[in-house]
């Protein structure tokens, strides 16, 4: 179970989406294009956005949506939405970022600080960019972090074990039906 698995937690996403990844200081030039996990966990009183990336273990970054921030982004926004909204809204912008990445841009802006702004932004009819929704996330913290690179590592533990298996069981069969294919070395 993760930092934020509760009894009445859902996980509502979790994909590997193309992201653009930019430091807010840095030239608009420079960008990282990776493939960034998304997950997206709805409580009864929160939805929980996190950023994770295989190719940097320590990389992940968390935004938690509850009722003490909500308004905030509805305002800035011009948004209407309510927090049991919010999970699916995000589920289907994250399926047509999925489907439609030429027309749907993810892009990361990270600060020194720790603290980053996510904007999907729709490419309309690929001349106008407009922006949908801008999500503040910050650096997670160690526990976190140490319990999705520990959950990482008991999955692969657990692939290799299976893997391993099969092998095992595909050896042995092939020693009963073939034997002489299958010489000591």
């Amino acid at each position: 179970k993760g930092p934020f698995d509760t009894d009445t937690s859902q996980e509502l996403f979790s994909r590997e989406i193309q992201l653009d990844l930019r430091r807010e200081d840095a030239p608009q030039q420079e960008v990282l294009v990776e493939n960034i996990l998304v997950k997206l966990i709805q409580d009864t009183n929160r939805c929980i956005l996190m950023l994770s990336s295989e190719q940097d273990l320590f990389f992940h970054y968390t935004c938690i949506i509850d009722e003490s921030n909500l308004p905030d982004i509805i305002q800035e926004q011009n948004i209407e939405i309510q927090l049991s909204e919010f999970g699916s809204f995000m589920v289907k912008l994250l399926n047509s970022v999925l489907r439609d990445p030429r027309a749907f841009l993810m892009i990361l802006f990270m600060s020194e600080d720790g603290s980053s702004t996510l904007t999907i932004t729709e490419n309309f009819k690929n001349y106008k960019f407009l922006e949908i929704i801008t999500l503040p996330f910050q650096i997670s913290a160690e526990d976190v972090i140490r319990c999705d690179i520990t959950t990482r590592y008991l999955k692969l533990k657990l692939e290799n074990q299976e893997l391993s298996t099969q092998y095992n069981q595909l050896q042995t069969a092939v020693k009963l039906k073939l034997p002489g294919l299958m010489m000591k070395k």
